[in-house]
């Protein structure tokens, strides 16, 4: 598959635009006369518009990428590099399936695939690119308005009807961060409930913010709708709300993606660079993908349970006559807890049923309770 088909490069004129001498631009390889080497890239960035009605579409990210290329290094050298914008299939569907084929071909290659849209229904192409990899995954998806409504309406309200209806059945969890109770109808909350998925809505983020993180720890793949960003933060995009996170809060949640060394892709989704004034949103959007590969700058290589990396917890229930196995590093403190240990399940899932969790899920087990964490991970595996 030659990848310098689907993206259209950088010109000279968009390059000489985003140079900035002892910055973040010295460090990115971007395809301008020849395609970066890919499959040697830890982050491969790329950009997917649809259209819009505005002359500057094709440059829609641009903006960001001129403000991510002003700042300055991460903590280590990582390899990053920016393969442009991708060109358009004739039809969403078929845009989408192209983004599913440059990401499913990245991650093959051990290349995190980094997403730039100014419309959330390419996450269902991000979605697709998991779909050969013959073991079920998690999402965590950020976004003010939970995009579960019917064809009848816009792609970017529908993508999660395509992806929890996607046969086969490849969605292992799915967990929704940062909705809007006013933006939502009760019905959708409900059903996601039935599904035994998990939603947290701003304030309850709020109420205990580290929370999150092992929430987002199980996701193999993460998008971020800057809608759930207040309007304050980011104006330029076409949901914007005067309540929501904060840009502060939107980089933690980045930081915590970056990090999770299962996640696999990463996308962000409903830029309008058309509506962004001196650069301000972008100038957000760019700190965001910082703190993102910061956050992979930072990966301790945790997911291997066999090593001495970890302390092993047992907590007997006596009264359901259960024993709950804990995991806590060593390094970061962070925890996780078995779910199963059937070989069948294990072949199933793709690897050992072992979930993140928090300290307070360890706390509720010694006191005598199973933590609602592990009963949702124990019915969806049933």
């Amino acid at each position: 598959m030659n990848l310098r088909l689907f993206f259209n490069p950088f010109t000279e004129e968009e390059l000489e635009r985003f140079a900035d001498k002892q910055a973040l631009f010295e460090e990115i390889d971007y395809h301008h006369d020849s395609l970066p080497n890919w499959q040697e890239a830890e982050i491969a960035i790329f950009s997917v518009d649809l259209a819009i009605d505005s002359e500057s579409q094709e440059t829609n990210h641009h903006a960001a990428r001129e403000e991510l290329a002003k700042l300055k290094a991460f903590s280590r050298y990582c390899k990053i590099i920016d393969l442009g914008m991708l060109r358009l299939g004739e039809t969403v569907l078929d845009t989408q399936m192209r983004v599913a084929e440059v990401c499913e071909l990245l991650i093959s290659q051990n290349t995190l695939p980094v997403i730039l849209s100014n419309n959330h229904a390419i996450e269902f192409g991000q979605f697709l690119a998991y779909r050969d990899l013959e073991k079920l995954i998690s999402i965590a998806s950020i976004d003010a308005k939970i995009d579960l409504l019917d064809e009848t309406h816009a792609a970017s309200e529908y993508h999660l009807h395509q992806i929890f209806s996607h046969h086969p059945n490849f969605l292992f969890d799915y967990a929704h961060l940062g909705y809007q109770r006013y933006l939502n109808q009760p019905t959708i909350l409900e059903t996601l409930q039935m599904l035994n998925f998990e939603a947290r809505s701003v304030g309850e983020m709020r109420q205990n913010f580290s929370d999150i993180e092992p929430i987002v720890r199980m996701a193999d793949m993460v998008s971020f709708d800057l809608s759930a960003v207040k309007r304050g933060d980011i104006s330029a995009q076409n949901s914007a709300s005067p309540f929501g996170l904060t840009g502060e809060e939107a980089c933690q949640v980045c930081w915590y993606a970056g990090m999770n060394e299962k996640l696999t892709s990463f996308g962000i989704y409903e830029y309008a660079g058309e509506l962004d004034k001196e650069n301000q949103s972008a100038s957000v959007v760019a700190i965001m993908l910082w703190y993102f590969i910061e956050g992979f700058c930072h990966r301790k290589e945790e997911y291997s349970f066999k090593s001495n990396f970890h302390i092993r917890y047992l907590v007997p229930l006596k009264e359901s006559e259960t024993t709950l196995v804990f995991y806590k590093s060593k390094t970061t403190d962070k925890w996780w807890l078995e779910v199963g240990d059937s070989k069948s399940e294990q072949g199933k899932f793709g690897r050992k049923i072992i979930v993140p969790c928090s300290y307070s899920d360890y706390e509720t087990a010694n006191k005598g309770e199973i933590p609602e964490r592990w009963l949702k991970a124990q019915d969806k595996i049933g």
